[in-house]
Parts: C-alpha cells; structure tokens; sequence
C-alpha cells in the first residue's frame, strides 16, 4: 500500500498550525486514512484536513477519492422525464422494469418518490455555507479549494454519449458561449456548457408546452443514454475508436434554442 501524502496539481499546501498533533501524529499514515474513511460528511473531512497541515496531506487522497466518482450519475441511464409522460423511449428499461414501474404509478412518480433534488451548484455535495462564512478568511479560502473537483483546465474535454459512441467537445460549447474552455464545468457566468448540451437532448414528455423550436426538445433522442465527461485522451479506447464528434451538429442545436427563447422570453434551460 503506498502511503506516501500526493499534493493535487495546482493547489500547494498551505503551512496551517504550528502546534503539534498530539497522539494523532505518532500514528502512522495507515490508520489517519482509516479515520478519514470512517468520516461520510465532506464538510467534516475538510474541516480536519484543515486541523494540521499532515492531516491535509494524508486526507487528499480521501477527498480525491471523493473527486473521483463525481458526479455519481457517471456511466447511468440519464433522462429528463416529465410528470405527463406515458411511453418511454425504447430500450430504456428492462421488461421487469418496465412491470415493476407500472405498478408503481409510472417513472416519474418513481423518481420523485425515490430520488432527491441535486443541491444547488454543480452536482457536488457542497458544505453548507453559513458554516464556511464562519471560518477565518485564510480558511475560508483553503476550505473551498479543497471543497472543489480539480480538473486540468489544459485538456480536452469532452461529454460522452457512451450507448451511441457520440461525443460533444468542450471548446466548442464554450465558444457559442462566448468564452474560452477551462475544464468541463464551463464559465460559471454564462449559461451554456457541456451540462446544457446534455439536458438538451436527454429530455422526455408527453407536455408538448415547448415543442415550436426547429428541433423538438421534448422528444430527446438521447434521453436514457449513458454518459460521462472525461477528456479526449482517456475516452474509451480513444478518439480514433469508433466515435463520432457531435459537436458542431449540438451547438446549432444549442443556438436555435437560445434564439427561440430570446424571442419568447421563456428560459428552457
């Protein structure tokens, strides 16, 4: 088991306090990330990472791991299901499935019963901020640096449609955005990403409500796909295997949407 402490690309520790660790530093590496497994609260994990500057050092691995899976819908079937719909795309669930949610009311009464609401931001189990706004201004800060994914803003990255082997570049959502790629989260000031690219096409109901745009949104030809975002270099098996770029053709798709809401004043997005 290798136990040596790795710092993540880009954040450099900072010294933290002085005062000794007490018992906690005799113990070897080994059973600190034991107790860091044992902790489930992020908020609780970067607290203590806070506490030593060794604690911060050995706890980046728990908070990589943590990094690691987000977002947990990585690789699942993904839809945007409203609360009229009936049929659902074919192939999407298994015909036990299919059984077990009839009897169920159907999948959106399904998923609002069994599922909870993403909390506000990017999908990331964020801290509450009353808590970090208690913090000295020099933790405050730390805080939230440990609190973020890292992601090379120096890759290409890209939104995976893994059922269809179809793909969706960073750089070129972002540049109907008006800004330049940074990663795969996208400028928080503007409202377009590979998030938005997404949604547009993983859409699913029978309430026709925005159905006068060129394309219909309602009827997502990805909804139900698995996804993921990763960068070019580690897409599976690589650029050349067998994928098709999709970009150009979602980022008109994109434009047209914006247009329609513009003119209609109505965010669909």
């Amino acid at each position: 088991m290798d136990c040596q402490a790795v710092d993540s690309p880009g954040i450099a520790p900072e010294t933290g306090p002085t005062k000794s660790l007490g018992f906690l530093g005799t113990l070897p590496n080994e059973l600190i990330y034991a107790i860091f497994d044992e902790i489930h609260s992020l908020q609780d994990i970067i607290s203590f990472c806070l506490a030593h500057k060794r604690l911060e050092q050995v706890g980046r691995r728990t908070l990589d791991n943590i990094h690691a899976i987000y977002p947990e819908w990585a690789g699942k079937r993904v839809i945007c299901v409203g609360d009229y719909v009936e049929d659902l795309p074919d192939d999407v669930l298994t015909e036990e499935e299919e059984e077990e949610i009839a009897e169920q009311g159907g999948l959106y009464s399904v998923a609002k019963r069994e599922y909870l609401a993403l909390q506000v931001g990017i999908g990331f189990p964020y801290a509450e901020r009353s808590f970090v706004r208690r913090l000295p201004r020099d933790e405050q800060i730390r805080f939230i640096q440990l609190e973020t994914p890292y992601f090379p803003a120096d890759r290409e990255w890209v939104l995976c449609n893994l059922t269809t082997r179809e793909y969706v570049r960073a750089d070129a959502v972002a540049k109907l955005g008006g800004y330049k790629s940074k990663g795969p989260i996208g400028d928080m000031n503007v409202r377009v990403g590979l998030g938005t690219a997404l949604l547009s096409r993983i859409c699913w109901t029978a309430d026709r409500s925005g159905s006068y745009l060129s394309y219909d949104i309602l009827d997502g030809e990805w909804a139900g796909h698995r996804f993921e975002i990763t960068t070019i270099e580690r897409m599976e098996g690589g650029q050349n295997a067998k994928w098709t770029d999709v970009s150009e053709e979602v980022v008109e798709e994109l434009r047209d949407l914006y247009k329609a809401e513009a003119r209609s004043g109505v965010a669909f997005l």
